[in-house]
């Protein structure tokens, strides 16, 4: 179970790391556009993301499981 935690904690540094360094640079590759359109482009691209991995993993059992908890 410790192994587990540490490694899920390894992966959310990564990604946060990831996300940190691309988000610099895609506000600087994107600094002609309004902050609410660039918002509104992360949030897109995020969420078809996400479906597409889920979809790739085929997880989609795990993330209705998630979804349904009321905690």
């Amino acid at each position: 179970m410790e192994k587990n935690i540490l490694k899920g904690c390894l992966y959310g540094a990564a990604g946060s790391l990831w996300w940190g360094t691309l988000g610099v640079l895609y506000f600087k590759s994107a600094a002609f556009a309004g902050p609410i359109e660039l918002v509104v482009h992360r949030t897109i691209w995020t969420t078809f993301s996400l479906i597409v991995t889920t979809s790739i993993f085929s997880k989609w059992d795990i993330f209705f499981s998630i979804i349904k908890k009321k905690k």
